[in-house]
Formats: C-alpha cells, structure tokens, sequence
C-alpha cells in the first residue's frame, strides 16, 4: 500500500511518545505541542494535518487505523467514531472488576480480550455500554460459558433454538441474507459483540415446518320418524246373535332418531422449507379425449385429495401458514360423451400462529333430504286433528368435510 505523507519543519521543542493519545474521536480536531521535527501520516484519508499560527490541528476524517510519526515518536493510533470511544471508556472503566478480560484497540477496534471465565462477567460490561455500542468480544471461553453465551444470545434474539455461530477468535456470524437484512442483523447483535459477515457462497438455511393434516368426511345420516302410525286394515266379526265384535284398535306412537359416523380421507405429514410450497395428491385420473384442428390428444384429469401448503417462518417460532385442501370425486350423473363430471370440495385458508395449535377448517357439506307421509286416507287431511292420523318420515343425509392442521418448526436439535 502507498503511503502519503505530510512534512511540516517547525521551532517548537521536542515532543514525547507520552504526549500522543491513544485514540482519535472522528470529528474532534486534536492539538500537538511544538516540535521542531517532521510529521508523517500513513493515509491522510484518515487524518488530516493543518498548521494554525504557532500550533498543529490533527483531524480525523473516518473510522480506521492510521499510522503517525513524528520526530523519533512512531505509533498506530485508532480512530474510532464518537460512538465506539465511549464503549472503549466504559469497558475501559470497569475491567478491574472482570477476571481475565481486558479492553484494548486494535486496527480501529474496540476489542474485549482475553478469556471470559464466568458469563456474569460479560453481563456486567454489557450493562456498562451505551445505546450504540461498537465493539468485539474477542475472548476465550470454555464450553459452560459458551453455552451460557449461546442461550442469552438465543433469548434476546426471541429464537427457539441456540444460533449457529463460529468461535474462532471471536464469535462469528454468516450471514446469508440480504445487505439490509445483514445491516439489521450487526445492529441486533452489536451489544454482544458478535461479528456479523455476509457470506454470498454460503448455503441459506431456512426454518423447515412440518405440517399434519387430516382430511375427515363426517357422514351425518339421519332418520327422523315421528307421529302416529295407524293399522294398514281393520277387522270386524259377526256372531251367530248378530252381534258385531271389533278387536281394540291399535296404533303406534314414533319417536325415533338415528345418526351416522365419518371416516378418515387421508393424514399426509408434509415438510416445507420456508417460503417453498408442498403437495400431497392421493387419487386418480381420467382421460379426456381433445380434438382440435387436424390434431387430437389426450388429457388427463385428476381426482381425489389435493393438498398444496405454503409455510412461512422465522426462527422466534412465528408461522404464516397458506394451505389449500380439495376433494373430488367422479360423478356419473353428469356425463357427456362417457366422460363423468366432478364433484369438487375446496377450502382455501390463510392464519398466522406464534406456537404450534390444531386449527380445524369445516363447512364443507353436501346435503339430500327426503321425506314421506303415511296415514289414513281422507282423515290426514283434515285441520288440526289430522296428525294424529298419519306419520312422517325424513331421510337426511349430509356429509361434512372437516380440515384438521398442525404446523410446527423442526427443531434441529431433537432427532
């Protein structure tokens, strides 16, 4: 790298190695004594030298690390922004209080070093930093502690399970998302430390959730039969002293009611990346011959049990679920030219869940009713007292397609 540099020959007395600091602020200008000797800036991108009258104003320009020599005073100093020279300040304050951790700069970094023996450590200096703090975590640690690390970070992150990190010198972060979402990503974890670097090779891990479905046909048979069921005929007996004998008329009050059952379509598992869609098909097909202009061909038709899901996750455990269940069935009724008709059942649903729950999605009924009278000619007709001459009946029969759903996060850490 080309270096520039900057010569200023003035009568001033010599200066010290003690009379540099040992960081610049961006923005805050930094007056020298006077020397007699020369001044050399490594990049004076960074830093800046103007003479005012009998004095040296250093100003820095940006963030970095820049080296300055002067006389037989050579040093690299920081140049850290207004906000990373406070965090250097607080940690600096308090690391008499922590066991093996040190504050120190390093190529323009604000650095915790050393080895983190108790995680209440950490905790103490990450209380002492401001609201925007810049630095890095660049200690070792020991299994216990690193787990501790793991779960704290976990925890402020709203995450279920602990986040893949790499510990090498620092606890390291890839990132596979977008600029913005890399930007958004450092801010969250600026206050442990964590380096967060976007690696465009590496491969995108997404939240995978399992979805559980059970498609239920409900059959709600009934039969009701209520009233008053006369005799189909009536006896009578002559007797030798013609007398006429009639046996008791009987009848039959009804009251009856009976009900069906359901049986389970299908109960397909399906595991989906988020964003991606699954599909699970369960049927058949038929053919439907298709003839155009000196061309002809086949197409074929699906029946049976679709179901499409799109999940949507994010690793604090939140689901935004896109499911699409239909059902069909050929239906003979409505043939044209030997090719049957469908009767189709669709639902169509979209919900957001923060925790694994059953959702269950009915509505979808196809009903027939019947119905029968019976009772006495002429007399069933006959106003308010003609029920009691005659009973009805009704056949209903309706069944119901219910949608069960469960959506959850695999969770990489059970098996």
């Amino acid at each position: 790298m080309k270096h520039f540099f900057l010569l200023l020959t003035l009568s001033w007395s010599l200066v010290s190695r003690a009379d540099l600091p040992d960081y610049f602020t961006v923005g805050e200008e930094v007056p020298l004594p006077a020397t007699s000797s020369r001044l050399w800036i490594g990049d004076p991108k960074l830093l800046r030298a103007r003479v005012e009258g009998q004095r040296i104003a250093l100003k820095p320009l940006k963030k970095g690390s820049v080296e300055v020599r002067w006389g037989k005073v050579s040093r690299r100093l920081a140049i850290l922004t207004p906000s990373a020279a406070r965090t250097f300040q607080n940690l600096r304050r308090g690391q008499r209080l922590w066991v093996g951790l040190k504050a120190e700069l390093r190529e323009g970094q604000v650095i915790l070093s050393g080895r983190l023996h108790r995680i209440e450590d950490l905790d103490e200096a990450m209380s002492r930093l401001p609201e925007d703090p810049e630095w890095e975590l660049r200690a070792a640690m020991s299994p216990a502690v690193r787990e501790a690390f793991l779960r704290r970070l976990a925890r402020h992150l709203g995450l279920e399970t602990k986040p893949a990190l790499q510990f090498a010198e620092a606890p390291l972060w890839l990132s596979t998302g977008s600029p913005d979402e890399t930007k958004e990503l450092r801010r969250s974890l600026q206050r442990f430390g964590v380096r967060v670097v976007r690696d465009e090779a590496a491969v995108a891990t997404e939240p995978v959730v399992r979805v559980d479905v059970a498609v239920a046909e409900i059959r709600r048979d009934a039969f009701r039969k209520y009233g008053i069921t006369w005799p189909a005929t009536a006896e009578a007996k002559l007797l030798p002293d013609g007398s006429l004998t009639r046996p008791d008329l009987a009848f039959n009050a009804h009251a009856l009611e009976k009900s069906g059952n359901g049986r389970l379509l299908a109960r397909p598992t399906l595991l989906c990346r988020s964003g991606k869609e699954a599909e699970f098909i369960a049927g058949g097909e038929f053919p439907v011959k298709v003839i155009g202009y000196r061309t002809q061909g086949i197409l074929w038709k699906h029946y049976g049990i679709t179901v499409r899901v799109k999940p949507k996750a994010d690793r604090s455990g939140r689901m935004s679920i896109a499911l699409t269940v239909e059902v069909s069935s050929l239906d003979n009724a409505v043939a044209v030219d030997g090719v049957p008709g469908l009767l189709t059942n669709r639902v169509a649903s979209h919900f957001d869940l923060t925790r694994p729950r059953v959702i269950a999605l009915s509505g979808l009924i196809k009903q027939q009713d019947g119905r029968q009278s019976q009772g006495l000619p002429g007399l069933t007709s006959l106003p308010v007292i003609g029920a009691l001459f005659s009973s009805r009946d009704w056949q209903e029969n309706r069944t119901e397609l219910v949608i069960f759903v469960r959506p959850e996060i695999v969770s990489e850490e059970k098996p």
